[in-house]
């Protein structure tokens, strides 16, 4: 299989994701709590609270995260101590400029940092909270810190990051459900792939009810069945649910905007091209534009954008940045 120059194996053989995310499932899901691999303080999103959940059923051969599964995160920990000094000094590097500290010993805090925890919903939430009062910033959220952007000033979003939060469903439903109960103020951001909200429509429908604080952000990976086993590893079989997906956010009205991997270094242009035209036309037939998510609007809350944008979908097309990946998350450590 063609992994497009990327540094992380996609495989041999597509596989059937439903099998493995049953597989993922049973070994970070334990009732209604979920491991995670730390809470941190990130610039993303203009400024937010990350809760890095373990677990995804995916494959992405240009995946930035450490913690797909529980086995990445144990490596990453058990190899730590032996990484070369070139691994040291390019993890180094992405932090450097924040941080006066020795370079070893500002990568090796925040590698430590990256181990994983069962949190329930209730202390989940509080410890994002926690984050947000005492401003922390550990773990991934140092890597992030300077390839991603400044110390952020403001809080706009509670996020899910590095695994996939639609995995667990009934930890994510509880902690929308203490986030609700905690009138903490600010939104909250799915981030998802969008194939087990596309594979069960009941689901989308079950997140209607916190539609007042609730934002999703759909990430696609492919535009035809040859990219999405090529880049993710999947059958293309899978290749319709994450449209599904947004097709029944069109139909209920649910704010959400999209982001695609389409850096030309990633996904070739005629692929993109194709997802454009898909995208287009589903908005286009639900009464709305496709609209590009440019900077400036990556710092406002989408719903208090008003006017003349009300009726855009907005997409960020997403660049490639490779010193994560190839270094942090690749399977060489």
């Amino acid at each position: 299989m063609d992994n497009v120059g990327l540094p992380r194996h996609v495989g041999g053989k597509a596989y059937d994701r439903e099998k493995f995310l049953s597989i993922i499932e049973k070994s970070v899901c334990a009732g209604s709590s979920r491991l995670y691999a730390g809470v941190s303080l990130s610039p993303n999103f203009g400024g937010s609270i990350k809760a890095y959940a373990v677990g995804c059923e995916l494959r992405c051969g240009f995946c930035w995260s450490p913690v797909r599964t529980v086995s990445e995160v144990r490596r990453t920990q058990s190899n730590r101590a032996s990484l070369s000094r070139s691994a040291i000094e390019a993890l180094a590097d992405s932090i450097s400029p924040c941080d006066s500290a020795s370079k070893k010993e500002r990568v090796n805090n925040a590698l430590a940092e990256i181990a994983p925890r069962l949190f329930s919903p209730a202390e989940i939430v509080d410890r994002m909270i926690e984050v947000a009062n005492s401003r922390v910033i550990e773990g991934i959220g140092v890597f992030e810190l300077c390839t991603e952007g400044p110390i952020p000033e403001e809080i706009y979003y509670y996020t899910i990051s590095g695994g996939e939060p639609t995995a667990c469903r009934q930890h994510l439903v509880e902690v929308l459900e203490v986030f609700e109960k905690r009138k903490i103020g600010s939104k909250f951001l799915l981030q998802t792939h969008g194939f087990i909200l596309g594979s069960d429509p009941s689901y989308l429908k079950e997140l209607v009810r916190f539609r007042d604080f609730l934002e999703v952000r759909i990430s696609l990976k492919a535009a035809t069945a040859d990219g999405l086993t090529k880049r993710t590893g999947l059958s293309g079989t899978s290749l319709e649910l994450p449209f599904r997906a947004i097709q029944q956010l069109l139909d209920l009205n649910f704010d959400f905007y999209l982001a695609a991997m389409s850096d030309p270094g990633v996904m070739p242009d005629a692929e993109r091209q194709v997802l454009l035209s898909k995208l287009d036309k589903m908005c286009r037939t639900a009464g709305k534009t496709l609209c590009p998510f440019t900077d400036t609007v990556a710092e406002i809350s989408l719903p208090d954008l008003g006017g003349e944008v009300n009726d855009c979908v907005f997409l960020e097309e997403e660049p490639y940045v490779p010193v994560f990946p190839e270094i942090l998350a690749s399977n060489r450590i």
